[in-house]
């Protein structure tokens, strides 16, 4: 198992491990900061078209949380690092990114969860937009009274992209029903259609 390699230390770090096509280990990395943990539970790797892997998730340092996305090479040696915070910050720092959405020319969109500090349970989605380089673009925040948590983005052939979420009434207002999907749909701004 990856875990079994030392060192290992999963609070901390994030692991690189390349398999051939029998599941033998052909290259493993381990990149570990004492400062920051980087935690990437929900969003897979994403292949670009230059051949490049992106990963996004959240970090805790210093005690504030931020995402990040990291590109590396199919080496496992990292092309970018950046991180990103919530459009709360620093009223309320919670992130939780779940999806990237490689576009043609490379620039990348990144769909997170929010915290938005407006009572119980109350979570937002949003977008950010970078460029080829990891640099930041544009961020946008869609706000509802529901707890709220995206799952994937899809780019729409015709203009903006398709945003699909889950929500819940888990907040104080009742809006009869429990939990449902719904799509929303954004231009290539991010400005809501």
């Amino acid at each position: 198992a990856v875990d079994s390699i030392s060192p290992f230390d999963f609070s901390i770090g994030n692991v690189f491990s390349k398999y051939n096509s029998n599941g033998q280990l052909l290259l493993h990395r381990l990149y570990t900061d004492t400062s920051r943990t980087y935690e990437n539970w929900e969003a897979p790797f994403t292949l670009t078209n230059d051949h490049g892997l992106l990963t996004t998730g959240y970090s805790f340092e210093n005690g504030d949380m931020k995402g990040f996305v990291i590109k590396y090479d199919t080496l496992g040696n990292i092309l970018f690092k950046r991180d990103f915070y919530s459009l709360f910050y620093p009223i309320e720092d919670f992130i939780s990114p779940s999806d990237i959405l490689v576009l043609d020319n490379n620039d990348f969109i990144i769909s997170a969860m929010l915290e938005n500090n407006e009572g119980t349970n109350n979570t937002t989605n949003a977008l950010y937009k970078f460029n080829e380089a990891g640099e930041l673009e544009w961020e946008q925040f869609y706000d509802k009274s529901t707890f709220e948590r995206p799952y994937a983005i899809i780019e729409d052939q015709s203009d903006g992209f398709i945003i699909g979420t889950w929500t819940s009434n888990t907040n104080t207002t009742n809006n009869n029903f429990i939990a449902r999907t719904y799509l929303f749909k954004v231009d290539d701004e991010g400005v809501l259609k």
